[in-house]
């Protein structure tokens, strides 16, 4: 016959089979097949803006662009303003999305 001694650790058994499904979800270990991707396309931003930021910055060097076509002037400082806004965001997403990863990470 079982004693007392031998409940014991039997219950204490059941307790700890019992815990695992007690636990909130298991926390996913990396990103989200749409944070990857958001994660590459901004990462590929970050390589070609600043090469398009140049290219107009190169545009609006030439000192008599604004007197002989301003037309172009304000076309170039359009986009070199536009991908200024859309780098910065960029690197803003890619903040925060390599944090999310390394948080995953453990």
């Amino acid at each position: 016959p079982p004693t007392h001694a031998d409940a014991a650790p039997s219950g204490a058994r059941r307790v700890e089979k019992a815990e695992p499904s007690d636990r909130a979800p298991k926390k996913q270990a990396k990103l989200s097949y749409k944070d990857a991707r958001r994660l590459e396309e901004v990462e590929k931003l970050m390589e070609t803006l600043p090469v398009e930021i140049a290219r107009q910055d190169a545009i609006l060097a030439d000192p008599d662009l604004y007197a002989r076509d301003p037309a172009a002037f304000d076309r170039a400082m359009k986009a070199a303003e536009k991908a200024r806004a859309e780098l910065e965001a960029a690197e803003l997403d890619w903040l925060e999305l390599e944090e999310k990863k390394a948080d995953l990470a453990g």
